[in-house]
């Protein structure tokens, strides 16, 4: 029994917790207002000074952006320069404006690289930057570099005209970090100086000493407290921010906190002094009352409390009750005895009914020898046995446990722990009918002796449909992923057809030049093939993503297998067998063979790799009926008729791991420079592309069998659509205006290098705004238009539609290098005059633009 306390003792704690908790609070909330209005005003003030800050910078650059204009101006130094008089400048450079406070100034004739007055020591690594400035633009916001010995410059730049003749350059580099006026201005405010955004590194613009890493990136004007500082960009100049330091704000808020700290503690004592007093005089009468309790309980020949005993009216009252209870309790306990006796009889009659009547199995046994003493109905329709057939029986005589041990061990854990629960186990019926049952035990005294209460619940219904869900969510997931993976190489697919454009267009130029036999032919040649083998490779990643364009008809796969078995009979070593088990009179499925010529290719490669020392391959083939869905490896195959392809091989088989990844882009097994890892992959996407499914049974040792369920095709009616015609015409252009709209600057440039050596007029540019600001304008001088895609902003489709409300009839081609759909192309080819792929050569396109241009107008 653990140790009593005063009832005082505890009155004067709660009292104190009581107290201390209020207190805290309210001290709590009191500082947290404080500190939030102190922190406002803090952060009201940095404003303030930043936009001070802001508004200093700008007059001083405003001043002396004048300054550079006013040199521009400036008729002294126009008429010196026509007249090639250095010296004169040179001393109206030095007279009117002077290098100070970070600021020169400098002029440099037209056509010379001379500047004056000379660039000082500290610019000359400038010199190149300035002679590269040959345009103005007006720009809202100012950028600051960095040089290399830490200082911040500006660069400014004006022409000097006469009229409309440009006479010469007015400069002028503003050294931020040097210009000490606007330094002694920033120093007015306390603990402020400003930073550099680099990277994620922020440097002091006064003395490059770096001040803080960002552990993540900021957005341009957001405002951010880190390590102390309070950083507020500076309006209109890009990565530079006004830097306060947070220091004297964290010094008020310990000064509130401390001086809010010392009342509470003054309270708090205040509060413990009257918590003593009162404890006080509310202890000793209830100890009275205590120790009268205690002797009545020890000696109850009189069982009652003194009231003159206690001093005040509401104690008294409480052991005249008290007294009164006593007096009741005597005569209360003898009817709960009787009472008791008729509720144990009336508890025992309904635990037999609810244990009869539980549509869960209850069984109870002994513990030391497992013998069954009872159970009720449910547990006998179970296990199939009579009642009278399982007491006084043990479970191992019933055979109830599919394997025996589990029975040991759910009654070694009850008489350990004294209960086990939800435990899943295997039962078996007096049929032999196996059970899945959950089960919980406990141990318990019947009938004096310790015994064993279990409750069965059958779940054999619930796994299996568990078990079906299970296979739902693999296989879901399993085409998530795929598909996931194929939005991928599609993506990638798409980029580097662009790098591929490039350089076969770079290289089909260079060819123009070229003929067999002159330096530098032959590797132009070599550039070429490269690029044809890097499209091939782009175009095994999209049969993987499925976004090739497939051409299907009706075929006979036992046609396709016999022509691909000649082709594999010549290239397979003579240590491999080839055995075809055909059925005849197979359906026909709706394909594409070239596609199903590559899935058996590639199967076939892979079975000749997978048997060194050779063995057989086997390509068979046959018509099966799913009547109902078929599950494998989470692979569901719905119901219907399939033509079921199949490539077996004897050879070393797949391990379970490469099980998990053999369809996926890259992967292999192989040797470094034996292979891909694409193989599969572009099986796998030709297979879903044709709605089939395919499955891969693989033991270690003993080979692999790859079968392909492709649907039958129930119609021989196939709409067969021709989406290109290849027309032979004469390339050379006739003066023609081509307009072409391409974001990727090198194809842009290429091509239309290709267009103009062919006598085309070319007009370009990268931006689809612009190229219908083109179009508008010269809309009746335009004779075709070139546009890619996928461009940002104004994409190719939407400048289509735009091009169409302009001009009906006007002459579009189509270029990229973006997979699309069936249902895409059809959409385009519809729209369009033609349609270039990338990477594309330059004769196709000129073949395009020609056949495009020669078209009469609907």
């Amino acid at each position: 029994m653990p140790k009593a306390k005063k009832f005082s003792r505890f009155l004067i704690c709660i009292l104190i917790i009581f107290e201390a908790a209020s207190l805290s609070l309210v001290i709590g909330v009191l500082y947290a207002m404080l500190a939030n209005i102190m922190e406002r005003d803090f952060r009201h003030q940095a404003e303030i000074r930043q936009v001070q800050t802001s508004m200093a910078l700008n007059e001083r650059l405003e001043f002396l952006l004048a300054k550079l204009h006013d040199i521009a101006l400036n008729n002294s130094i126009r008429v010196s320069m026509m007249l090639g008089m250095r010296a004169q400048i040179l001393n109206i450079m030095k007279s009117k404006y002077p290098f100070s406070s970070g600021a020169f100034f400098f002029v440099r004739q037209g056509g010379k690289s001379e500047f004056i007055p000379p660039l000082p020591l500290e610019l000359s690594s400038l010199r190149s930057r300035l002679l590269n400035y040959t345009s103005y633009t007006e720009d809202s916001f100012v950028r600051f570099q960095r040089m290399e010995n830490g200082h911040y410059i500006a660069i400014f730049y004006s022409p000097i005209k006469r009229r409309a003749e440009i006479l010469g350059q007015a400069y002028l580099v503003y050294d931020f970090t040097s210009d000490k006026s606007f330094w002694t201005h920033l120093g007015l405010f306390t603990c402020a100086s400003l930073l550099y955004l680099e990277k994620n590194r922020l440097r002091d613009l006064r003395n490059d000493n770096q001040e803080l890493i960002l552990e993540k990136p900021i957005e341009a004007y957001q405002a951010i407290v880190t390590n102390g500082k309070f950083l507020l960009p500076l309006k209109g100049f890009p990565r530079v921010y006004y830097c306060a330091s947070t220091r004297p704000l964290e010094e008020d808020k310990m000064k509130l906190l401390a001086l809010l700290l010392a009342l509470c503690a003054g309270v708090f004592f205040l509060t413990l002094g009257v918590a003593f007093i009162i404890a006080r005089r509310v202890g000793r009468p209830l100890e009275r009352i205590a120790n009268q309790a205690l002797e009545i309980s020890k000696r109850p020949i009189s069982p009652c409390l003194d009231e003159m005993e206690v001093n005040y009216l509401e104690f008294q009252r409480l052991v005249r009750g008290f007294n009164e209870l006593l007096g009741a309790l005597v005569k209360a306990r003898e009817k709960l005895r009787e009472r008791a006796r008729k509720k144990l009889k009336e508890s025992e009659e309904k635990y037999r009914k609810t244990f009869e009547a539980s549509p869960y199995s209850i069984t109870i046994s002994t513990l030391d020898d497992a013998r069954f003493i009872d159970v009720n109905e449910a547990f006998c329709k179970l296990c199939g046995y009579s009642k009278e057939e399982v007491i006084g029986k043990r479970a191992v005589d019933l055979n109830l446990y599919a394997n025996p041990k589990d029975r040991d061990v759910v009654y070694e854990i009850v008489k350990l722990e004294g209960e086990v629960t939800n435990i899943e186990l295997v039962f078996r019926r007096k049929n032999g009918q196996a059970v899945i049952g959950l089960l919980s035990a406990r141990r318990l005294r019947y009938n004096g002796q310790e015994c064993m209460v279990a409750l069965v619940t059958d779940i054999t219904k619930q796994r299996k449909l568990q078990e079906e869900r299970e296979n739902l969510e693999a296989q879901l997931r399993q085409a998530q992923k795929m598909e996931a993976i194929g939005a991928l190489a599609g993506g990638i697919a798409h980029d580097f057809r662009n790098i591929l454009q490039a350089i076969l267009g770079c290289s089909d130029l260079l060819a123009l030049d070229l003929k067999e036999g002159d330096k530098g032919y032959e590797e132009v040649k070599e550039i070429q093939k490269a690029a044809q083998r890097g499209s091939e490779l782009t175009h095994q990643l999209l049969t993987f993503s499925r976004k090739v364009r497939s051409k299907f008809r009706p075929l006979d796969i036992n046609d396709e297998i016999r022509s691909a078995a000649k082709l594999l009979g010549r290239t397979l070593p003579k240590t491999i067998q080839i055995d075809m088990r055909l059925q005849e009179d197979i359906p026909k499925i709706e394909a594409d063979p070239a596609q199903i010529e590559q899935v058996l290719l590639n199967l076939s490669i892979n079975a000749k790799d997978a048997m060194p020392n050779g063995g057989k391959l086997i390509l068979s083939t046959e018509c099966v009926v799913l009547k109902e869905d078929l599950w494998k490896r989470s692979i569901r195959i719905r119901s219907g008729r399939y033509v079921v392809l199949g490539v077996s091989d004897t050879g070393q088989g797949i391990d379970n791991e490469s099980m998990e990844h053999i369809f996926e882009p890259f992967y292999t097994t192989k040797g470094a420079g034996k292979g891909t890892g694409l193989g599969l992959a572009m099986v796998y996407g030709i297979v879903q592309n044709h709605r089939g499914y395919i499955l891969c049974e693989s033991e270690t040792g003993k080979g692999t069998c790859f079968k392909i369920y492709m649907p039958v095709l129930e119609a021989d009616l196939y709409d067969n659509k021709v989406f290109e015609k290849e027309i032979r015409r004469e390339l050379r252009g006739k003066g023609e205006t081509v307009l072409m709209v391409d974001d990727d600057r090198a194809t842009l440039s290429i091509a239309a290098k290709g267009l103009s050596r062919f006598g085309y007029k070319v007009l370009k540019t990268h931006s689809g705004e612009e190229g219908l600001e083109i179009f508008a304008r010269m809309r009746d001088e335009i004779d075709v238009v070139i546009l890619d895609y996928m461009m940002p902003g104004v994409d190719g489709l939407s400048l289509l539609k735009k091009i169409r409300d302009m001009n009906p009839n006007a002459k579009v081609i189509l270029s990229s290098g973006y997979p699309f759909g069936k249902n895409k192309v059809s959409e385009i080819l519809g729209s369009v005059h033609g349609f270039l792929e990338k990477p594309f050569q330059i004769e196709d396109m000129l073949s395009s633009v020609r056949e495009v241009i020669d078209q009469p107008i609907k």
